[in-house]
Parts: C-alpha cells; structure tokens; sequence
C-alpha cells in the first residue's frame, strides 16, 4: 500500500512542477503500445496539462497525450 501511496504523491507532485514547464523528458513507457515508446529518453515539448498528463505534438504533428508517470518535467 505504501508504495501506490508513495507513486500517487509522486505523480502529484510531477503534475504540479510541470504545469509551469515547457518541455519534459519521457523517462520511460508503461506501455508499448503507446505512441511515445520509441522516444523514452528524449525531451518534448509540453503543449498543454491535464489532470492525468500532458500534452504534447509528435512527428508527424499531431497532438498527444503522455502520461505523467512516464516523464520527468525540467
């Protein structure tokens, strides 16, 4: 229990540090399937935040949703 406690306060606090960012870095993918998977390790730009993640534009122009349990906010 402590520790979903401790990743929920954890992504809390990621929330708040990246409403005032503009780019964050994908530190890794929860899901492979998802479209930023191929680019953990990379910084981003941030367009806009919501309550469960941010997004941002991908390659092809896109906008995209990241989860805030997968980044690190600069």
């Amino acid at each position: 229990m402590d520790k979903i406690d401790n990743e929920g306060q954890r992504i809390e606090n990621i929330a708040k540090r990246v409403k005032t960012v503009h780019r964050i870095l994908i530190l890794r993918c929860s899901d492979p399937n998802l479209w930023y998977s191929r680019l953990v390790g990379t910084w981003v730009d941030v367009e806009s935040v919501t309550t469960d993640g941010v997004w941002s534009r991908g390659d092809g122009g896109y906008k995209n949703f990241i989860r805030y349990s997968d980044v690190v906010p600069t």
